[in-house]
């Protein structure tokens, strides 16, 4: 027999609970038609009154003032009160062009977590930089004029593009209403900046870290300057004419003397290279064999032994083996490099870099142009023979005429190849991932001369030490970071251009290519000063004894004056912004968090920890939060020279909908949900016009918040209900709203924006609209006005209503502070108690949707205000039957309603057509 547990008249639409009396009342009238609506109650119903705008537009937007001073009004009414600093440290962005998709995100994702932190309570420090320096800025400032050479002319050019440039940024920005401390603004070209990071280098030379030295380094032949590993970017499909060359051995081992004329074959994809050989490596740990190659009688070969199948294949020849022998044999063989015609014999040396995954297994050696060559040079103490290529790229000496002034990655290289003659075995192209500067998409190559270099090797563990104290979001980015520092070379922090910082140092005229500075602690305070009082340009425009008095100099160097010359390089751009922290952030110099996209892990993070843990042995951040890149619909890196670049004014300045004019909260929502973590986003545009969509979803729902509270007035103590007061529905909404703080709490904290969007649009559409706002539209409507049950639905939309303004402020500044000034938040109703967290609640109100969904399933299509629902349930008694939910099973009879349409609540509880049902004409007499 089923016991009764609940009978409940379930109104099919609404969902309103009534008393089980009413579901006991016989059907007097049978329903024929539709009774016609009347208007004669319409002045009793408490319709929502609101007039904010339910369609988002940029003009909305622009005639909101969300300046940070009236952000800082809205958080002094919520009654906060500032408990702890925050600090984001902003990544300078080049000052060289218009923004793109990249920067817009960035500084979004940058605003949503300061707004935040400020609305917790947080004393926020966000000061803005421009990265000012560098070759892109010098080459576009002087694009009309390549010919100009006068550095100060080329640094007044520079210096204006920049301001012009800052200036467009910020007043873009602003115009965002990106919160920041403008009139604070750093710029790498600043006086003070620059005394700053002049200091750090002389610390940093005191302490010898920073040393000056001839070796290879990227070079950019287009750019006509040193390249720091930052500044690269790989091809992955780079194209090489690789060879096989035979080189002639002039002295060999005892063990292969039988073997008679006998060439080492080298491999190599820059033939180029090959004047500027002075060692070929092998490595101890590899056999070696002497073999003979089908067609070429009369010569014996020296190859690896696990390379053989591969050169076979290669020369589609076979292959004899004649003899087996370990590489440690090959320290007593010399050979001759035909390219050179220098008749020198030149060395086999051991390398642990030699290894059998390609080429021969043994490696032409260039000293000049590889910094494995050239370490293993120095190792060996032999002397590094001279540069052959220019800052162009082009030959300048060998002993070979036929090369002079040839491009070395394409004359260069067919010449050699030419003069190979039958030295060459085999040449083919080779498709792999080759180094381009990421300015000018070339290729760079590597080439040695005087650098001054940061000595990686003394910090890197300290840097790589520094970082278990610090969180990554995501993690995983940190051991990418830690295995980029294990594989970084020593840090080239020189350039040869004109517009940057220069490194202010001596040397004398004799020293043709600038190999030993001259400079001591002394004259470089000296330096500093004149260069904080005056500018740096005053390295160009002022004699030796104009910068520093004669006196000193000859004093501390010993040195007159007039055998002197100034240096001419400059900074790497990244020693600037790498210097940011210790010029522009308060003691303790640490932020709490620094944020950039993923290519930064490479560039900013690291310069920033390599010179923190250099200049004070601690990490310049607490945290990392990367981001991924903008690619255009087909995946590919945006690029003006691709002419794929979207605009992003483009998408929030634009005037009509279908312009995708979502403004600029529109923009910030989509980039928190789409581009807030570390992957690569596809710019769709349609998906901006769901964004509009969503944002409309969102103003309806806040304007029925806020036309519903407009006679709630949270002074009176009759109209705040506390959770006792309250029945079931209303109790469940705040037990969804609990876990919903909690949820955007947890994404806040670990910077997850796109759970957070995911995480409101489920608590908002589905929870509060679809779900409480259908439930109780007759309550508000139609109960009356200070009744409890009116005020308990209208309690927890206050506290839905402040809840989502505070918790979406970061997100949608705009629209949240134009609801603020329809209805001001109220702090007592920012919270979130535990006493909302009923998981019994939810488990019976699981129940009661678990039969909405069978009733909605067998009454599809049809008007159900015509039904009246009447449920049993028996009381649980441990048996489990089959159909139920979570054991308790139960009887729908779904009947006819009994009653006429109600003219004012639109039920079916009149007791005659055309007019009001009892309950309703009850609440009229009450407000009369």
């Amino acid at each position: 027999m089923l016991l009764t547990r609940h009978r409940w008249h379930y109104h099919i639409s609404t969902g309103i609970r009534f008393s089980h009396k009413d579901c006991n009342k016989k059907s007097k009238h049978k329903i024929t038609k539709e009774n016609k609506f009347s208007y004669k109650y319409s002045e009793t119903v408490l319709l929502p009154k609101s007039d904010f705008p339910v369609n988002h537009s940029r003009s909305l937007e622009v005639n909101n003032d969300i300046s940070m001073t009236n952000f800082g009004k809205l958080v002094e009414r919520t009654a906060y009160h500032s408990k702890e600093r925050f600090v984001l440290h902003d990544g300078p962005p080049y000052a060289n062009g218009s923004l793109h998709f990249g920067h817009a995100i960035n500084k979004f994702i940058k605003d949503m977590i300061c707004r935040r932190k400020l609305l917790e309570g947080y004393e926020v420090s966000f000061i803005p930089g421009w990265d000012c320096h560098g070759l892109p800025i010098e080459l576009k400032a002087i694009s009309q004029d390549m010919d100009i050479s006068d550095p100060i002319e080329i640094r007044r050019k520079a210096k204006q593009l920049a301001l012009d440039v800052i200036d467009e940024h910020k007043r873009c920005f602003q115009s965002w209403k990106i919160m920041a401390d403008w009139d604070n603004s750093y710029f790498t070209f600043d006086s003070k900046y620059i005394t700053n990071q002049l200091k750090a280098f002389s610390t940093l030379l005191d302490n010898n870290i920073i040393f000056r030295c001839y070796s290879p380094v990227y070079w950019s032949p287009t750019g006509s300057t040193a390249l720091a590993e930052a500044e690269l970017q790989y091809n992955e499909k780079h194209v090489s004419k690789s060879v096989f060359v035979k080189l002639k051995l002039t002295r060999l081992a005892d063990c292969i003397k039988q073997f008679n004329p006998i060439f080492a074959i080298i491999w190599t994809t820059t033939p180029w290279t090959l004047p500027a050989n002075q060692a070929i490596a092998y490595s101890s740990k590899i056999d070696y064999c002497v073999i003979t190659i089908d067609g070429k009688s009369g010569e014996y070969f020296l190859i690896a032994k696990d390379l053989i199948h591969e050169l076979e294949k290669d020369l589609n020849s076979k292959i004899n083996i004649k003899k087996t022998i370990n590489g440690s044999d090959l320290k007593w063989c010399f050979y001759l490099n035909i390219i050179s015609k220098s008749n020198e014999d030149l060395p086999f040396l051991d390398s642990s870099h030699v290894t059998t995954t390609k080429g021969t297994g043994l490696v032409h050696i260039a000293p000049n142009h590889g910094l494995d060559d050239y370490k293993l040079i120095i190792k060996n103490n032999i002397p590094v023979k001279e540069c052959i290529v220019d800052e162009k790229g082009h030959y300048i000496y060998t002993s070979n005429s036929l090369l002079e002034n040839k491009f070395v990655l394409n004359e260069g290289n067919d010449c050699i190849i030419e003069m190979l003659g039958n030295s060459l075995l085999l040449q083919k192209d080779f498709i792999h991932s080759y180094p381009y500067d990421w300015r000018f998409n070339e290729p760079v190559i590597v080439r040695a001369s005087p650098q001054w270099f940061i000595n990686i090797d003394v910090i890197r563990d300290d840097c790589i030490k520094v970082l278990n104290n610090v969180k990554f979001y995501p993690e995983s980015y940190k051991e990418y970071l830690i295995d980029q520092l294990n594989i970084r070379p020593n840090w080239c922090i020189s350039r040869q251009r004109s517009w940057g910082v220069p490194i202010p140092v001596f040397y004398n005229k004799d020293d043709k290519n600038f190999k030993n500075p001259l400079i001591n602690r002394q004259i470089l305070d000296h330096i500093i000063k004149v260069f904080e009082d005056k500018g740096c340009d005053i390295w160009w425009l002022s004699s030796i004894d104009q910068l520093v008095p004669k006196h000193l100099i000859e004093s501390e160097l010993k040195v007159p004056v007039n055998d002197l010359r100034k240096g001419n390089d400059i900074f790497d751009i990244w020693f600037d912004s790498g210097n940011s922290w210790n010029s522009v952030l308060k003691d303790p110099k640490i932020a709490d968090i620094y944020l950039e996209g993923y290519d930064q892990l490479r560039g900013w993070f690291q310069s920033s920890l390599i010179l923190s843990v250099a200049l004070r042995s601690c990490s310049p951040f607490k945290s990392i939060k990367i981001h991924g890149f903008a690619l255009d619909s087909d995946g590919k890196k945006m690029s003006k020279s691709i002419g794929n670049v979207i605009d992003p004014n483009d998408i929030i300045e634009k005037c009509s909908k279908s312009d995708n004019n979502c403004g600029s909260d529109g923009f910030r929502w989509w980039t928190a949900k789409h581009a807030s973590d570390h992957k690569d986003e596809r710019i769709v545009m349609k998906s901006f016009d769901e964004t509009l969509h969503t944002l409309n979803d969102i103003r309806r729902i806040i304007r029925f918040l806020i036309g519903s509270l407009n006679d709630f007035d949270v002074t009176k103590d009759e109209d705040v209900c506390q959770l006792s007061d309250m029945n079931i529905l209303d109790k469940y909404m705040l037990h969804l709203l609990h876990h919903y703080i909690n949820e955007v709490n947890i994404c806040y904290n670990n910077y997850h924006f796109t759970s957070l969007i995911n995480s409101s649009l489920e608590f908002m559409v589905s929870q509060v609209s679809r779900f409480y706002f259908m439930r109780i539209k007759n309550r508000l409507y139609c109960e009356h006005k200070t009744s409890l049950r009116r005020r308990t639905c209208q309690t927890v939309l206050k506290y839905i209503y402040n809840n989502l303004v505070f918790q979406l402020a970061p997100i949608l500044p705009h629209i949240m502070i134009e609801a603020n000034k329809h209805l001001p938040i109220n702090y007592q109703f920012i919270c979130n108690n535990n006493e909302w967290n009923q998981q019994n609640i939810e488990e019976d109100i699981q129940l009661v949707l678990s039969m909405t969904q069978i009733i909605n399933k067998h009454l599809f299509g049809k008007n159900m205000l015509k039904y009246d629902c009447n449920c049993r349930l028996p009381q649980k008694d441990g048996m489990t039957l089959s159909g139920c939910l979570n054991g308790i099973n139960y009887d729908l009879l779904i009947t006819s309603a009994n009653n006429y349409l109600c003219d004012r609540c639109r039920r079916y509880t009149a007791n005659k057509p055309n007019d009001a049902c009892d309950y309703c004409l009850n609440v009229i007499s009450m407000s009369q």
